[in-house]
């Protein structure tokens, strides 16, 4: 595997990171071997020192008191059972981790050996009357805790002999956790710009050039119809401003002879406002009448009197009334085809703003292709480092291909 010409691999990420581990265990095969086996002594030397505790636990002899002058003989008793106790519990402490990784999981081994050493040294500082009141026993202690340290020291060495090859491999899983984020990224990147094209056709189909001819057609249509209703109020209104005007000012006159009681000028001056039904058409009339009876008999003295007289008969023959109505009717369509023009507006206005949505989510997608641009960059960076690594390492020539 390690000699000759190097051997072509095509594998996805998952198969690097496995046979990465395989090549990595296999090259360092005699080192797993004698680091399990060291470890094995390790925890014999361990359970040897449990045992020891345990009788220094059943020892009932009393302390020596000879430095210990300011404690009790009782009270140093007492501390020994502590003391024990409290070894047995960091003794008992079990290795809660496991691995596929012999490598890896020495290394822990070897961390946590460590961290129960200096457990052990602190519990001798803590309980420092029971080392001084028990001292020949102590030196029992000393031994099993130099030969463990000294195990634990040999099984730091026995690592630290390939912590290159180990770095190597670290390298590698690295590289390839690197390269499975960044996959992730690029697929993610993908969603979005299928899903941002997803809104962009939905747009589009609402902005289409025909639904925008409809709203335009409909706006011309709508724009000439209230035009032409326009049109129709004004010529209206100006037929009646010429029948009403003329007859303001000897209205005026009649008023006053009439001294309040007919007030005709009130009709001409606001004839839409006063004129809301026939009731009030037939009493204008009546007025008219009347203001035309004064002329008549000369009780309003006019210039012009049959002029006068011809224009009152115009505006009784005119049908004031019905050309209000009229000119209401239109005033109501008048409104309607305002709401409809405004609506139509509102409609134009949105095509117009999604068509600068789309524009947005345009410039989002170029957003997200340049990224997948600079992520497809370091894929074949990374890809490249992978398989320099594998040929460098375990002369394997690599190819990596990507998860469908």
């Amino acid at each position: 595997m390690f000699f000759g010409k190097p051997e072509y691999k095509n594998m996805n990420l998952t198969e690097i990171k496995e046979y990465n581990l395989t090549l990595f265990q296999t090259k360092v095969k005699g080192i797993l071997e004698k680091g399990e086996h060291t470890d094995l002594i390790i925890k014999e030397s361990l359970e040897e020192f449990k045992e020891l505790v345990n009788k220094f636990l059943e020892i009932d002899s009393d302390p020596d008191m000879e430095y210990l002058m300011n404690y009790s003989p009782s009270f140093v008793k007492s501390q020994k059972d502590s003391y024990c106790k409290h070894l047995m519990d960091v003794l008992n402490v079990n290795l809660d981790f496991d691995d596929n990784n012999r490598y890896r999981l020495l290394l822990f081994k070897r961390d946590f050996y460590k961290d129960l050493l200096e457990k052990i040294l602190k519990s001798n500082a803590r309980f420092k009357p029971v080392i001084m009141g028990y001292s020949k026993f102590m030196d029992s202690f000393k031994k099993y805790y130099g030969d463990l340290e000294g195990r634990i020291n040999d099984l730091s060495n026995i690592l630290g002999s390939k912590s290159n090859e180990y770095d190597r491999f670290e390298d590698i899983n690295n590289y390839a956790d690197s390269l499975s984020n960044l996959f992730y990224k690029r697929k993610t990147l993908f969603d979005e710009i299928s899903e941002i094209k997803s809104q962009i056709n939905n747009n589009k189909t609402i902005v289409s050039e025909d639904v925008k001819s409809n709203l335009d057609k409909k706006f011309n249509i709508n724009k000439d119809k209230l035009d032409e209703i326009e049109k129709n109020i004004l010529e209206i209104k100006n037929s009646i401003t010429y029948k009403i005007e003329p007859l303001k000012r000897v209205a005026r006159k009649h008023d006053h002879i009439e001294n309040g009681k007919s007030q005709i000028s009130d009709f001409l001056n606001d004839p839409f406002d006063r004129i809301k039904d026939e009731t009030a058409y037939n009493e204008f009339k009546k007025k008219l009448y009347e203001l035309k009876s004064n002329i008549e008999t000369g009780k309003i003295d006019v210039k012009n009197r049959d002029l006068v007289i011809d224009q009152i008969n115009d505006l009784i023959d005119f049908d004031l009334y019905q050309k209000i109505n009229e000119l209401e009717r239109f005033n109501i369509e008048r409104n309607e085809i305002n709401e409809l023009i405004l609506d139509t507006k509102s409609d134009l206005n949105k095509t117009d703003n999604i068509k600068e949505d789309i524009e947005s989510l345009n410039k989002k997608i170029d957003e997200k292709n340049k990224s997948i641009h600079e992520i497809n960059a370091n894929i074949e960076q990374i890809k490249g480092k992978i398989s320099y690594l594998f040929l460098n390492y375990y002369k394997i020539n690599l190819d990596i291909k990507e998860d469908s």
